[in-house]
Order: C-alpha cells, then sequence, then structure tokens
C-alpha cells in the first residue's frame, strides 16, 4: 500500500506526540507542515519552519535576540521619548523598555541619569572623585568638573596658592589642601622639630640662651640665633659691652664685677671695706686728697706732719688738717718770694718750701713790711747754721746806728736770727734789680759797712744784714 501524506498546518511543541508518532523527536522538530504521500513512507520535511525566540538568530519577527549585541543600544535612539535608563531584550525577543526613563532636566528631581537637577554648585571634594578642591556646577543635569582641582599633584591649578606633590604638608612646603604655605621659617611659630631656635625679627639675650653666655645680644637669623656677639664673661677678654674682665678674679677686692658690668669692691667705691685693708673711702681716686687711691687716711698736720718721705703736708693754714701730697721732684724757681713754714723756717719761696716737705705761707713779719719771712714771733732763733737743720742757714739781723754815720763796729750787735733754706743753684742765685715792695738794706757785715745800699734779697745771700736809716730815706 502506498504512503498516506498528511498535511499538518500547526503543530506546535506542546502538541501531543500522537499525531506524529511516539518519539519526541518526531514532536520537537516539527514545528510546522503539510503532509503528503511518501512511497518511502517517512515525513517530508521540506517544507517545515524552525524559526523560533532563543534559537540566537534574529528571525523576521524578532527586534532582538537574548545573548546577542542590542541593535539599538540606547533608549533614546529607540524613543527619543525614552531619555534614559538601560535598554534590554525580552525573552520574546523584543525589546524590553521598562528600565527606560523619560526624563525632564531642570524639573527639581534628581531622576535615573542625572547626575544634579538644579542651577547651584557643588563642593567638589563632596563627589567622591579624589578631588581636593574646587566647585563643580550643575550643567544639564550633569557636574562640570572644570574647576575640580587635585591637591598633591604637583601641579598648581586655578585658586591653588601652591602644591608640592607628594612634599605638601612638610617643613617648608605647600599646605595639604595647596591654600598657602605650610610650617615655615618666617611663619612666626617656633618650630623645634624642624630645627627652628627661634622665628622672630625680636633679638635675645645672649644669658637667656643657656648657652653660658653672660651678655651680648643674639639676633634671629634665618630662625637660628646670631651668637657672634655673645660673649662669656670670665674668660678674661673684655668683648662687646663687657666693661671689664678679670677671668678668674673676677668679683674679687679690686677687681671686676662677677658680671663684667664695672669695678667690683675696690678702693674708691664709696664703701668702707675694713676687712680688705681700706681706712677710708671718700667714693673717688684722688691721691692726694684727705683718703688717698688706696684708701688710707691721707690727713696731716701741717706743724708736725707725719707723711711719706716724698710727700708735705698741705693745708690751708698752720692751723687746718692738710692732706700729705707729692713733692715737686726739682726746686728750679729761682724766685725770690719768701715764705714762713708752719715749722718755724723761712723758705726762698713756696716751691722750695714744698720741696722740702715743709708747709710755707707767705706772712708779713712784724718788722719788714711786705715781706713773706716768719716774724719774729714765728720763727726759730738760730746763732749758727746747724741749729737749722740740714741745708739750712741762720741770717742774722744786725744792729746799726741809727740817724748816724755808720759804723762798722756795730755790726756786730744782734737784733735776731732766722733759719733760712736758700735753694742751692747753678749759677749762684742773684738777687732782681727792681723788685716791687722791696726796701733798700745795707749789707752788713761786708764791704759795704760804709753805707752802701743793697736790697733785702742781697743781704739774706750775704748771710747777714741791717736796716739803714740812711738808705731808706
Amino acid at each position: 500500500m502506498g504512503c498516506m501524506r498528511y498535511e499538518v498546518t500547526s503543530i506546535s511543541e506542546s502538541g501531543s506526540g500522537s499525531e506524529l508518532g511516539t518519539s519526541d523527536t518526531d514532536r520537537n522538530d516539527v514545528a510546522s507542515m503539510t503532509s503528503s504521500t511518501s512511497t518511502a513512507c517517512e515525513y517530508d520535511q521540506t517544507d517545515c519552519d524552525d524559526s523560533r525566540c532563543g534559537n540566537n538568530i534574529i528571525d523576521a519577527n524578532e527586534r532582538c535576540e537574548p545573548g546577542l549585541p542590542l541593535p539599538i543600544t540606547t533608549c533614546s535612539a529607540l524613543n527619543r521619548s525614552l531619555e534614559t535608563g538601560t535598554l534590554s531584550c525580552s525573552s520574546s525577543c523584543q525589546y524590553d523598555t521598562s528600565d527606560c526613563v523619560t526624563t525632564q532636566c531642570g524639573n527639581a528631581v534628581l531622576e535615573p541619569g542625572e547626575e544634579c537637577d538644579q542651577t547651584g554648585s557643588i563642593s567638589c571634594t563632596s563627589l567622591g572623585r579624589g578631588y581636593t578642591s574646587g566647585t563643580a556646577l550643575c550643567i544639564n543635569c550633569e557636574y562640570d568638573l572644570e574647576q575640580c582641582l587635585t591637591c598633591g599633584n604637583g601641579t598648581r591649578e586655578s585658586d591653588e596658592v601652591c602644591d608640592d606633590g607628594t612634599l605638601n604638608g612638610r617643613y617648608g612646603h605647600c599646605r595639604t589642601d595647596c591654600t598657602g604655605l605650610g610650617g615655615h621659617c618666617g611663619d612666626g611659630v617656633v618650630n623645634a622639630p624642624a630645627g627652628e631656635e627661634c622665628d622672630q625679627t625680636a633679638s635675645t639675650a645672649c644669658n637667656m640662651l643657656g648657652r653660658g653666655f653672660d651678655s651680648g645680644i643674639a639676633a634671629c637669623v634665618n630662625c637660628a640665633y646670631d651668637v657672634t656677639q655673645c660673649f662669656d664673661c670670665g674668660d678674661g677678654m673684655t668683648e662687646g659691652n663687657e666693661l671689664c674682665d678679670d677671668g678668674s678674679l673676677n668679683g674679687q677686692y679690686g677687681h671686676c664685677s662677677l658680671n663684667c658690668s664695672g669695678p667690683g669692691p675696690r678702693c674708691g667705691d664709696g664703701v668702707l671695706q675694713s676687712s680688705n685693708g681700706e681706712e677710708c673711702d671718700d667714693d673717688n681716686q684722688v691721691a692726694d686728697d684727705a683718703c688717698d687711691n688706696q684708701c688710707r687716711d691721707n690727713t696731716c698736720n701741717p706743724v708736725n706732719p707725719d707723711c711719706g718721705p716724698q710727700e708735705f703736708c698741705s693745708s690751708m693754714s698752720c692751723g687746718a688738717t692738710g692732706v700729705c701730697r707729692a713733692r715737686p721732684t726739682a726746686s728750679d724757681d729761682p724766685t725770690f718770694s719768701p715764705v714762713c713754714g708752719c715749722n718755724g723756717m723761712t723758705y726762698w719761696n713756696v716751691e722750695h718750701a714744698s720741696f722740702l716737705g715743709a708747709t710755707g705761707f707767705a706772712q708779713n713779719a712784724d718788722d719788714i713790711s711786705g715781706s713773706g719771712e716768719c716774724s719774729r714771733a714765728d720763727a726759730v732763733e738760730c746763732s749758727r747754721d746747724t741749729d737749722c737743720g740740714a741745708g739750712g742757714r741762720c741770717i742774722i739781723e744786725y744792729d746799726f746806728a741809727r740817724g748816724g754815720v755808720p759804723a762798722v763796729a756795730e755790726c756786730s750787735v744782734i737784733i735776731q736770727s732766722k733759719c733760712w733754706f736758700i735753694p742751692l743753684f747753678s749759677p749762684a742765685l742773684t738777687c732782681p734789680s727792681d723788685v716791687p715792695g722791696e726796701s733798700l738794706d745795707l749789707v752788713c757785715p761786708s764791704t759795704n759797712a760804709n753805707g752802701t745800699c743793697g736790697t733785702r734779697c742781697e743781704a739774706r745771700l750775704a748771710g747777714g744784714w741791717a736796716p739803714s736809716p740812711a738808705c731808706n730815706n
């Protein structure tokens, strides 16, 4: 018998297998067919169609195939009204637009696909994208990052004051936020860990540094103290503003003070320091006042002076307390200007009296008008030179006939005698020819006993004299 041909017009995958046979292959492999009689008694599948979703082929009635790239990739490309979202392929091989969104930028509603929906701005640091400064503007619902900056990239950008890259935050470099220079010399803060000793323009007393300096001023230069003007009192060298420096003797009597600011305890400081041998302290260093420059009592009695061998007692009068002063080194004034010493001796002049250690004052002798020699009351009488002591001369006044012719014999009567000290000059002393106030007297005894007149000076040099009425008339 020949084969029967069936025409199957619509058999689905879920159709009953009894209609085509008992095998699953028969059911699954044939989606639709038109049967006909075959002489081989087999199904003729020439006109069968294998189109179905999921066969990895985009068939004519399919828009897409799951697992294959979408022919249209974005929602907006599929439909202009779908501005954002994710386009996908459904299990029926059609576009799935369930995740596509119709958006409207500027409606103040943050919708999928929008970064922002406002006309304001936001700090770039809040975006979480590594920016460290700047402001992001919202433009077309997206952030404009043009003004967003990354501090630390080593490039100074926009409003950054500086950017030292990986050195940011370290001493002498930019801050970590690039807003300016960080800790550095000159910022007014002493950064000790960075080695700063100071950070100011003012100076500091060297004794405040704790380095053993006692004086001087240390300037702050490049955040370190310049100690070139700092000094160490006690090193024996007077430096800087030190007034003295006696080294290890500083602070002891007669030496520099402990801080080198001036003399320490000493004679002349106005403080009597008996333990250091001072007899007095009149707050000065004058050698020939009442308290000498060794702080010894320098007062004396002009009548019986107790001064040193090379001193004389200088006083205002023989009754006043005097002070010991150095004698003149020489007696070379030949001027005849006699003075009476407090010791009763008459001296050629005041220089010669001081040279010999006597205190002398000019007097008006009671018998000679205008003379500075000792009066009869004050003079030490003598009969020979040895009565006057070493260097003294005994000058004798002889009587002379008054009102008559001179007689040599009358010159043997002594009226008075005085000790004189006359300097020894070479050549010998000479008397001036015209001495104001000098009265003329006859020299006696001498070859001038016949009545020749001479001055008192000549009479003293001659060793004796007598007043002559004839010469005074």
